[in-house]
């Protein structure tokens, strides 16, 4: 059987499975550096970008999320 918690400590634990960025939340130095790292003959991996993400003290995020927000960069 599981421990009880209460409703606060409830709701401190959903944060951990909540995403890290809320979509459209990106500054113009971080589009730039999207751009920069995919618009080349040798594109930097996502998911290497993640990690050169993070070092810039940017917060964590996926994969998937500058993948989409690099698409969304290029439709404009």
């Amino acid at each position: 059987m599981l421990p009880k918690i209460t409703y606060g400590q409830l709701m401190k634990e959903l944060d951990k499975y909540r995403p890290n960025r809320v979509s459209g939340d990106y500054t113009k130095q971080q589009d730039e550096f999207i751009l920069k790292c995919r618009d080349s003959k040798n594109p930097v991996s996502f998911n290497k970008m993640t990690e050169l993400w993070t070092k810039l003290g940017w917060s964590k995020i996926s994969k998937s999320a500058l993948r989409l927000r690099w698409y969304k960069l290029k439709q404009q």
